[in-house]
């Protein structure tokens, strides 16, 4: 993948980097420096406005943000090889 800009933020009080899609304006990666747990999970998605898929490495938490269903979102993800 390849990527035309990056900011950092701030996730669930953890930092986290924003990564936007080059060629693709309907998605965008967030890596969190946090581990994804039972008692580590985000709530705060808006419900309507995309999809998004998390999964994590055990040291950090990945989230791909999709400007579509959660089905076109499966279907990206499987066109890019990302296994979530």
């Amino acid at each position: 993948m390849e990527f035309r800009g990056a900011a950092a933020i701030n996730v669930a009080a953890h930092k986290a980097v924003l990564l936007k899609m080059k060629n693709e304006d309907l998605a965008s990666l967030v890596i969190v420096d946090a581990p994804l747990t039972q008692d580590n999970r985000f709530h705060s998605m808006p419900e309507g406005s995309g999809s998004a898929s998390p999964w994590s490495d055990s040291r950090r938490i990945y989230l791909l943000l999709f400007n579509g269903t959660e089905q076109e979102l499966h279907a990206y993800m499987t066109k890019m090889g990302i296994t979530a």
